[in-house]
Formats: structure tokens, sequence, C-alpha cells
């Protein structure tokens, strides 16, 4: 049974006794109107604690709200918690994911210094065989103007040979063998029997 219902119960017999005061005998006045105070006393101290009981009654209420309150606040701090612990899984892929790119550019700027020292021996290769393509191209054309003089020394002394034919004149060839000089002796062979040697 609650306070209330108990305060209500005791101004209910403080009513009967009054009721039976005024119905009961003159003689029974005094008891009762002794009872009616105790009971009157009675009643005062229970409406003081009813009154003590609703005053912790609010408190109760009060502090249940602010309890409340409490709760939802940690129901708030609980879901943010949770999707800041979502947001920390997604980082940590993510910079899971960076990582791994990040080794890729490491292995990307490894494979680029090794290409820039390939760039660097290939650029040195091609200059250097620009000068041997140039050296090769100048000692072409020396040869080129050896061959020509060459040819023309040839040319020439094949017409003093036929010259020297046409006018009677021996050259080496008709000199005899045992009459044909030795070593140290510089002996003059036509063009035509050089090209002849020369052929296998």
């Amino acid at each position: 049974m609650g306070q209330s219902n108990r305060s209500l119960l005791w101004i209910g017999f403080a009513l009967f006794g009054l009721f039976g005061l005024t119905q009961g005998s003159q003689s029974n006045y005094l008891d009762l109107r002794n009872h009616s105070r105790s009971l009157q006393r009675e009643l005062e101290s229970a409406l003081k604690a009813n009154g003590h009981l609703a005053d912790n009654q609010t408190d109760l209420r009060v502090k249940l709200l602010e309890v409340e309150a409490v709760r939802d606040g940690s129901h708030r701090e609980v879901t943010e918690l949770r999707e800041v612990v979502v947001e920390r899984d997604h980082l940590k892929t993510e910079v899971a994911k960076l990582l791994v790119v990040v080794d890729e550019r490491d292995q990307l700027l490894r494979e680029v210094a090794a290409l820039k020292i390939v760039a660097l021996e290939r650029n040195r290769l091609v200059i250097e065989l620009k000068g041997r393509t140039a050296e090769r191209d100048i000692f072409a054309s020396r040869c080129d103007q050896m061959k020509k003089g060459i040819m023309a020394l040839v040319g020439a002394d094949e017409e003093s040979h036929r010259d020297m034919l046409s006018a009677g004149l021996g050259g080496p060839m008709d000199i005899p063998a045992k009459t044909k000089p030795g070593r140290g002796w510089l002996e003059v062979v036509p063009a035509s029997r050089i090209r002849e040697v020369k052929k296998p």
C-alpha cells in the first residue's frame, strides 16, 4: 500500500472518530476528544510524512530524468564511438592500400632511376657512335682519295709503259734473268703484272 493511501486511510479514521464523537455519549466525549487529538496528531505526522514522501518522489523523478538524460547521452556517445570505430577501420583499409601504392611508387622510382642510367648510357653510346661514324666517313673519304690517286698513278704507269713499248724500248720484263738486278736493286713492275699477281 502506498503512502498516499495510508494517509487517506488515516484521514478516514479521523473522520470516523469525529463522527463517533458526535454520535457517542457525553461521558465518552472526553475520551473521544483525546483520541481525536491523538488521531489528529497522527494525521498531521502522516501528512508530514506524505509531504516528505512527495518531496522524495519529486527528487526521485528529477534524478530519474537526470539518469535518463545521462543514459541518452551515453547512447549517443556509444553510437558516435561505433561510427568512429567504423571510420577507423575504413581508414586502416585506406592506409593499407596507400602502403601498397607507396611500395609500387618506390618500385617505379627505382625503375625510373635505372632507366635514367640506361638512357645516359644510350646517349653516351649514341655520341660515341656518331664520333665513330664521323671517323669512318673521314677514313672512307681518305681511302677513296688514296684509291683515286693510286688508280691515277697506275693509269699513268700503264700509259708510260705502252709508250716505251711503242718506242721500241724494253721494260723490266724484257731483261734476261741473268742480267736482272739482285737484292738492293729497284725493280719496276708494270701495273698489268701487279693486277695479274693479285688475282687468285
